[in-house]
């Protein structure tokens, strides 16, 4: 089968998948922060395990994404949708993200980073991600 043939197949894939994608609430970012970091794969990172504060931000795009500051240290950022991976990036810094310079490159690399990921190809999508955030939240 071509993949031209297979292209309404995957549209319709896509679609029940998106409709099933959730944006993210600010308590389930926090919880999928804790249960990135209790699950230990921080690349020797420090992050704290209880969120101290949690700020959503929206690319110029309408792309969002959430920063999760850590009691301890460090700061999580997650998608702002279930479809999406939760986790985008992680920092030991203690440094607090929730105002992020629009001009710094942090914010371009986030904000870029929500867009590309908001639109891989259909072939790419078509695969939930709720799972993963499920998983993340009840660690």
């Amino acid at each position: 089968m071509s993949f031209l043939r297979a292209l309404p197949a995957l549209c319709l894939t896509a679609a029940s998948l998106s409709a099933t994608a959730r944006p993210v609430a600010s308590d389930m970012a926090a919880a999928a922060a804790r249960g990135f970091a209790l699950r230990g794969k921080t690349l020797g990172a420090r992050i704290g395990l209880f969120a101290e504060k949690t700020a959503w931000h929206v690319s110029e795009d309408g792309h969002a994404f959430f920063s999760v500051k850590m009691f301890g240290g460090g700061t999580v950022f997650l998608a702002g949708d279930t479809s999406e991976s939760p986790v985008v990036a992680f920092t030991s810094s203690s440094e607090d993200y929730s105002e992020i310079d629009r001009a710094s490159p942090l914010w371009a690399f986030l904000s870029r980073t929500a867009m590309c990921r908001a639109s891989v190809p259909l072939v790419a999508v078509a695969v939930d991600r709720s799972t993963e955030w499920e998983s993340l939240v009840q660690s």
